[in-house]
């Protein structure tokens, strides 16, 4: 057989050069050479593609292997990386084209990996699609899907990087709502006046509780993610009224009853079932105080955004918000993808950040594993309350105590702990 040569025509791009090459729910960009950007044209009308690669990481061997040794079957009748040629090929989402760069979802290939082609799917001929439906797959492989399998060390180590970038940016990625601040100090400065607490749940990296806490107050800020508190701690050393607990919002005890409980920035949409939600209102219940107030603050849907999401504008990235990063000082700019899911009320969001030197060049990336938020309702939530032993005793629109209308972005539930309960 005649020797072929093949020349890459790009250059994989992970988010992290030590990011799961398996973990098919993040996505990866493709640098294609620069001269090649014309031949590109309209592939970003495609919704997949496939990509195939050249897997320079596999070893070489004098001798080929032909089988797997524990089960016997073949190297070409299955994806293995040991092929005679060890040539990559995947079926990938295709998520947006930025000139000759494409982001795809999907890809399994390493950071640096050569790139050979890419290809639209599905095939077509003589003017019918080819889209094969009716395949069938061996034992070997049924026995391995039903088995599973779980995340892998390289996908802890990419989440834990990621989870680490959100806290040190959060910050400076998330400000204030118009009027936040006034109201929940408002609140808590009646709280100080009879000597009571105030309690934070999902107090992440101390964006309200830090503020109530140097009113005076006593605050406790509680949190799941280490990396948040960590942040927090640093932020209050030496603020002796305040303490962070690391804990789960369905699920904890903290030794002492509160005046006040807040859940500010929507953090309560991150319960995705009644069950999750009902057990976090009914701990919370657990520690206020008879009579203490629980201030909700949850997002008021916007039933025709989510519409949208059903259609062209669902999964696809948007440009979001751009701030400067707290430690390098240089640009970061975000990338935000949300898609619907109307059976459960669940609204799916994917966030990339790219941080980018002085000349526009992208020297670190993060992602975010697709995150499930429940869109609460009104009837909905007032059912959750009373289910729980709370009593409303009002609902805004925002945070100046307008009441809740039709063209109001926000909800903010303010209820009493009912007598009656545990």
């Amino acid at each position: 057989m005649k020797h072929i040569e093949m020349r890459p025509i790009g250059v994989v791009r992970r988010i992290s050069p030590d990011e799961d090459d398996r973990d098919r729910s993040l996505v990866t960009t493709i640098e294609i050479e620069e001269a090649l950007e014309p031949a590109l044209a309209g592939i970003e009308e495609w919704s997949h593609i496939y990509v195939l690669f050249w897997m320079e990481r596999t070893p070489g061997r004098e001798e080929p292997i032909l089988q797997h040794e524990k089960d016997g079957v073949g190297i070409l009748a299955a994806r293995s990386p040991i092929h005679p040629n060890p040539i990559g090929l995947t079926l990938v989402e295709l998520v947006r084209r930025e000139g000759n760069v494409l982001w795809v979802r999907g890809l399994d290939a390493y950071d640096g990996t050569p790139v050979l082609d890419v290809k639209p799917y599905p095939d077509w001929e003589k003017g019918q699609l080819i889209v094969v439906t009716d395949f069938e797959i061996p034992g070997w492989l049924k026995g391995i899907l039903e088995r599973g399998s779980g995340a892998s060390p390289m996908s802890q180590l990419s989440e834990e990087r990621t989870a680490e970038f959100y806290a040190q940016t959060y910050d400076q990625s998330v400000p204030d709502w118009p009027g936040e601040m006034d109201f929940y100090q408002g609140m808590a400065a009646e709280v100080k006046r009879s000597g009571g607490a105030v309690l934070e749940v999902a107090s992440g990296t101390g964006r309200v509780a830090i503020r109530l806490a140097q009113q005076g107050v006593s605050v406790v800020g509680l949190d799941l993610s280490p990396q948040m508190l960590e942040v927090a701690r640093e932020k209050t050393a030496g603020l002796e009224n305040v303490r962070w607990v690391q804990a789960d919002m369905r699920s904890f005890e903290l030794g002492q009853t509160f005046d006040l409980v807040i859940i500010p920035g929507h953090a309560f949409q991150n319960l995705n079932t009644p069950q999750d939600q009902v057990a976090c209102l009914e701990c919370i219940r657990r520690h206020l105080h008879p009579g203490g107030l629980l201030v909700v603050h949850l997002d008021h849907q916007d039933v025709s955004w989510l519409g949208e999401l059903l259609g062209e504008k669902g999964g696809r990235f948007e440009k979001a918000e751009q701030f400067r990063h707290p430690e390098s000082g240089r640009q970061v700019r975000t990338s935000r993808s949300w898609s619907y899911e109307p059976a459960g009320q669940t609204a799916i969001c994917q966030t990339v950040w790219e941080e980018l030197e002085t000349d526009g060049r992208v020297v670190n990336r993060w992602q975010t594993r697709p995150i499930r938020l429940h869109c609460v309702f009104r009837f909905e939530m007032e059912h959750l309350l009373a289910r729980a032993g709370f009593a409303v005793e009002a609902v805004y629109g925002d945070f100046s105590r307008h009441a809740l209308g039709d063209d109001s972005s926000e909800m903010v539930w303010v209820a009493r702990r009912s007598p009656q309960g545990g």
